[in-house]
Parts: C-alpha cells; sequence; structure tokens
C-alpha cells in the first residue's frame, strides 16, 4: 500500500530539521539535506506504485545516512536543549541553530535556570555549576554574602564585550565567565 511511504514523508516534513551541509544565508529548501531532498521530490511522482517504489528506496537511503552519521536529524526541543547548554560560550553563527525565533530562544541574551553545585574560590569568589552543566566563576571582586543550596535559581545575563552577569537568588548581580 503506497499510503504508509506518504504519510511517513508527511511526518518527516512536519516534525524534524536536517542538518547538512547548509551554506548561510540560503533559503530553507537549499540547506535541506540531500537524502531528505530526494524523498520529498518522490511526492511528485504520479503514477502511485512509481512513487511507493521512490518512497521506499529514498526512506531506506535517508535511514542509512543516519545510521552512518552523515545525517542527524533532530527537532526543536532538542535545539533549544542544545542552546540552553551551550549559553556563555562564543561560538560563530552556525545556520542549523538559526530558527524563526518564535519562542525568542535564538539569540537569547539570558538564562534563567538552577544551580547544581556552588563553591568559593580561594581569593573569595564563587563558582557554580547549573543544572545545563555549565561551569561558571566569579570574574569581578564584589563580594557575595552566603552560601548558596544545590536547586537554588541563577539567572545568567549576557553583558558588554562578551561577558556575563550571574544574579543569585536575588543577591546584587556579579560578573561572570563560563569555564567549560
Amino acid at each position: 500500500m503506497f499510503v504508509r511511504p506518504f504519510f511517513l514523508a508527511a511526518a518527516l516534513c512536519a516534525c524534524v530539521t536536517f542538518l547538512g551541509t547548509a551554506a548561510f544565508g540560503q533559503d530553507a529548501a537549499s540547506q535541506r539535506a540531500a537524502a531528505f531532498d530526494r524523498v520529498v521530490r518522490c511526492r511528485s511522482i504520479a503514477d502511485p506504485q512509481q512513487r511507493l517504489a521512490c518512497f521506499e528506496r529514498e526512506v531506506d537511503a535517508l535511514q542509512q545516512a543516519e545510521s552512518r552519521k552523515e545525517v542527524v536529524i533532530v527537532d526543536q526541543k532538542q535545539i533549544r536543549a542544545a542552546k540552553r547548554s551551550l549559553f556563555g560560550i562564543q561560538l560563530p553563527k552556525i545556520a542549523i541553530f538559526d530558527g524563526d525565533n518564535k519562542d525568542g530562544a535564538d539569540d537569547a541574551i539570558e538564562l534563567e535556570t538552577t544551580i547544581t553545585s556552588f563553591g568559593r574560590s580561594g581569593e573569595g569568589g564563587v563558582s557554580f555549576t547549573t543544572a545545563e552543566g555549565a561551569r561558571w566563576t566569579q570574574s569581578d571582586s564584589r563580594t557575595i554574602i552566603g552560601s548558596v543550596k544545590p536547586g537554588s535559581k541563577v539567572t545568567l545575563r549576557r553583558a558588554a564585550f562578551g561577558s556575563y552577569f550571574a544574579k543569585l537568588d536575588g543577591r546584587p548581580s556579579f560578573r561572570a565567565k563560563r569555564l567549560n
């Protein structure tokens, strides 16, 4: 029956983003992985048996390309999680992270998260790890009073010239830098 491959292709079109060797600044269709593009082109075949044969062949090729890590399939939720985990790291512009920016997450200037560990450095500054696994340390000499417990909230905000501010549970902000 030719319905299954059609729905598979429609689901692939609607639910995933394909990462490939996309050039920056091009439209979405030209950024598609070639294996995905071949699946989409099967839809234009009028004869049902030929269309089915095309879908079967190209979906199999797409699956093999994914298993060889030539094509990576991710959804927007995975991209958002990756962006959260990379907050504070200076990266070049990467086309796969460019999105429609509907939720404002693409160019986030602030990240609210929780602390999983907290400590003090030898100079009296603080260091902490966030729920995303990022390690941060204080980069100014402001005195931070008291201890912070795991589960406490921290807000990290971009500042000028690639620097960041951290604000722990309502305390005054201080400059911080990401270590990893």
